[in-house]
C-alpha cells in the first residue's frame, strides 16, 4: 500500500526546513482527498451489505472490495499514528491530570498541532473513521485522539471541534451496537474531552445539554463527582453513569425530534451520507465538518 510504503515515510521523515512546503502543501490535500473517497466507499459497503441476492462471483468480489477498503482505511490511520502519536513507554499508568510530557511528541507532531490547515482536516478524518464499520481502524482512531488530546486542549482554536464535533461523534459511536466492544475506549475519550476541556470553556457542557432528558442538574452532579475523583477509573464511571441514563433514543434518534433540541446530533446513517463544506471554507466536501451545526435548516 503506497500510503504505508511511500507517503508515510516521506511525511514522517520530512526535514524541518521543508515542513512549510511538503506538509502544508501535501498533507491537507491528501487527507481531504482520501477522506472524501473513504466516506463514499463506506457508504457503498452499507448498501451492498443489504443485498442478499449476490451471486458467488459477486460475493467474492465484494469480499475483496471490502478488504481493500479496510486496508486503505487502516493505512490512513497508520499514517496519522506515525505523524502525531506520542512516544509513551509501555506499561506507564495514566495519571489523573492526563499529563503527557511535550517531549513525548515528535517535533513534526507539534508542527501539525499548531497548523490549522493540517490539524482541522486530520481531526475531522479521525472522527469520520470512528464511525466506519472497521473495528481496528475505529479503535485506533479513538486511541490516537485520546493520546493527542492533552496537547490539543492547549489550543483555543480547537475547542469547538473537540467539544462539539468530535464529542458528538464519540457519543454516537458509544450508542452504536457495532462499537459495543469499544465502550471502554469510547468512555475514556468522552471523559477526557470533558475533563480537560470543561474548565476552559462551556462547549462540552452545551453538547451534553443537547441530549434528550439531559438537565443541568444531572450534569452538575456528574461534574461534582468527575472533578473530585481520585482515580481515572472513577472519573470514567461518573461519565458512564450519566450516559447510561440517556443511551439509546436520546442519542441516536435525536434527529427525529426537532422540537427537543436546538442543534441535533446526526445518526450514523446521516453522518455517512451527508456532505457539507469543510471548516477551512475551501468549498470541498470533506465529511463531517460542520455537520452538527448545519442540519438545523
Amino acid at each position: 500500500m503506497i500510503l504505508r510504503t511511500v507517503i508515510a515515510p516521506l511525511l514522517s521523515n520530512c526535514p524541518e526546513f521543508k515542513y512549510n512546503i511538503i506538509l502544508e502543501k501535501i498533507l491537507p490535500e491528501l487527507i481531504q482527498y482520501i477522506s472524501k473517497k473513504l466516506i463514499s466507499e463506506w457508504e457503498n459497503v452499507e448498501y451492498q451489505d443489504d443485498d442478499e441476492d449476490n451471486e458467488d462471483d459477486e460475493f467474492q468480489e465484494e469480499i475483496f472490495y471490502n478488504k481493500t477498503l479496510r486496508d486503505l482505511t487502516r493505512s490512513l490511520v497508520f499514517l496519522y499514528s506515525k505523524l502525531v502519536e506520542p512516544q509513551i513507554p509501555k506499561g506507564k499508568k495514566e495519571n489523573i491530570k492526563r499529563e503527557i510530557s511535550p517531549e513525548a511528541y515528535k517535533y513534526i507532531s507539534h508542527y501539525i498541532f499548531n497548523s490549522k490547515k493540517i490539524i482541522i482536516p486530520l481531526l475531522q478524518s479521525l472522527a469520520e473513521i470512528i464511525m466506519f464499520k472497521d473495528s481496528k481502524s475505529s479503535s485506533k482512531s479513538v486511541n490516537i485522539l485520546t493520546r493527542i488530546l492533552p496537547e490539543l486542549v492547549k489550543i483555543p482554536e480547537l475547542y469547538e471541534i473537540l467539544g462539539n464535533n468530535i464529542l458528538k461523534t464519540v457519543l454516537m459511536a458509544y450508542n452504536d451496537t457495532y462499537h459495543q466492544e469499544m465502550h471502554i475506549e469510547l468512555i475514556a475519550l468522552i471523559t477526557d474531552i470533558y475533563f480537560l476541556l470543561r474548565p476552559k470553556c462551556d462547549i462540552p457542557l452545551n453538547t451534553l445539554l443537547q441530549l434528550n432528558s439531559m438537565t443541568s442538574s444531572k450534569i452538575q452532579e456528574m461534574e461534582n463527582e468527575l472533578f473530585n475523583c481520585t482515580t481515572v477509573k472513577n472519573q470514567q464511571n461518573a461519565v458512564r453513569k450519566l450516559l447510561n441514563d440517556i443511551k439509546g433514543v436520546s442519542i441516536s434518534q435525536l434527529h427525529k425530534n426537532k422540537e427537543s433540541y436546538k442543534k441535533p446530533f446526526l445518526s450514523q446513517e446521516m453522518l455517512l451520507r451527508t456532505g457539507t463544506k469543510d471548516i477551512l471554507s475551501n468549498n470541498e466536501e470533506t465529511g463531517i465538518s460542520n455537520l452538527f451545526g448545519n442540519y438545523d435548516e
